[in-house]
């Protein structure tokens, strides 16, 4: 009998202990301003879109220098570029005539 109270007091202070836990955090959760950790989540975001758009424009403008620098002679290039043109008027009119109806049906819709 002693053995059962024992195992029923230490229960007892188990469920005591656990809804003492559950007490204290939901007495810490209502000191958390959501407001101010939404707008720290909303301001990285910004700074990181920013700093990333910063990124590709510079190397984007960086990339004509280097264009200018390693292309060949004109009359060369319209020789050398000219598959390649091709190439991307193919795909994109395979694109457009291959999915314009359900482009056609995105919009109407």
């Amino acid at each position: 009998i002693n053995g059962l109270k024992g195992i029923w007091d230490g229960l007892k202070q188990s469920v005591g202990d656990l809804i003492d836990n559950v007490k204290t955090t939901f007495n810490n959760l209502k000191n958390i301003n959501l407001l101010d950790i939404g707008k720290a989540i909303i301001d990285g975001l910004v700074k990181g879109l920013k700093k990333k758009w910063e990124d590709g424009m510079k190397f984007i403008s960086g990339i004509g220098k280097w264009i200018r620098e390693h292309k060949g002679p004109i009359r060369k290039d319209r020789k050398l570029l000219t598959p390649a043109g091709n190439a991307i008027m193919t795909g994109l009119n395979s694109g457009l005539t291959g999915g314009f109806r359900n482009v056609q049906s995105n919009v109407s819709g």
